[in-house]
């Protein structure tokens, strides 16, 4: 009798143990359904998060292209000189640097949406 209830008490013990853990409360040996937190979601379901971080990544990409493609046309001055006309070395750089920066950032947002996806479907 004393076997039994140390185990009945670890068992207990344990479930609450996993209730604090994963936050799920156990009713008559069912999970309990918990509600999709909608605070994330916009109206066509996706994740608010994600898409903010995709917008943000396509407008970086834009005015990236269109920074270096103004800054390439300025003129450079130098000592003795100035130098106008189309400078690919700066517009190059420009270009590379936003579209790997938008890039990492489409991916990051990726990520995002993907983790929300897993998230809802675990819950």
């Amino acid at each position: 009798m004393d076997n039994d209830t140390n185990l009945e008490n670890i068992r207990k013990k344990q479930e609450e143990t996993r209730n604090q853990f994963y936050g799920i409360k156990r009713k008559e040996g069912r999970k309990e359904e918990r509600k999709v937190d909608s605070t994330l979601m916009t109206s066509d379901g996706e994740n608010a998060v994600a898409k903010i971080i995709r917008i943000i990544a396509i407008v970086e990409m834009v005015l990236g292209l269109i920074v270096g493609y103004k800054l390439a046309n300025s003129e450079i001055a130098n000592i003795l000189h100035t130098k106008s006309g189309f400078q690919w070395s700066v517009a190059l750089t420009w270009w590379i640097s936003t579209i790997v920066s938008g890039f990492l950032l489409l991916g990051f947002s990726e990520i995002v949406r993907l983790l929300h996806e897993i998230n809802n479907k675990v819950k």
